[in-house]
């Protein structure tokens, strides 16, 4: 009889500003998305994606945008947004939110403020997950 077992790739960071130690621009208060780089969930058959997102509200008061730029191929993304995600300023906090994404061959992240008036540190960790069955 056949099992099925979930396994999970090494933790992979996408995106990090100096206030986490990398060396991404903040995400400006500009209105433009500030992409990631590509997920890639179809090499080596994987099926979805734990995604965390970090970011620094303190003193804010616009929200934090997370958009999902889906792809076939890896290199041509999807122009407008599938799904976006919108976090609460949530004003003086180190916020961490959690989102999972499957089925998509290859997709990238855009980060963007929800106003002009904030611009945020951040940093995305993404761990991908397929099932292995012996």
């Amino acid at each position: 009889m056949a099992t099925a077992k979930k396994s999970w790739a090494s933790p992979v960071t996408l995106f990090s500003t100096n206030a986490y130690g990398g060396g991404d621009a903040d995400v400006a208060n500009d209105g433009a998305w500030d992409y990631t780089g590509n997920i890639d969930l179809e090499t080596d058959g994987y099926e979805g994606v734990h995604i965390a997102i970090e970011y620094d509200a303190s003193g804010t008061t616009d929200d934090f945008e997370v958009g999902v730029f889906p792809s076939l191929d890896g290199s041509a993304f999807d122009d407008i947004p599938k799904t976006v995600y919108r976090f609460s300023n949530n004003a003086g906090a180190d916020t961490q939110m959690s989102i999972k994404e499957f089925d998509w061959a290859n997709f990238r992240l855009g980060l963007r403020t929800a106003g002009t008036t904030d611009s945020f540190d951040a940093r995305v960790i993404h761990q991908r997950w397929r099932w292995d069955v012996t």
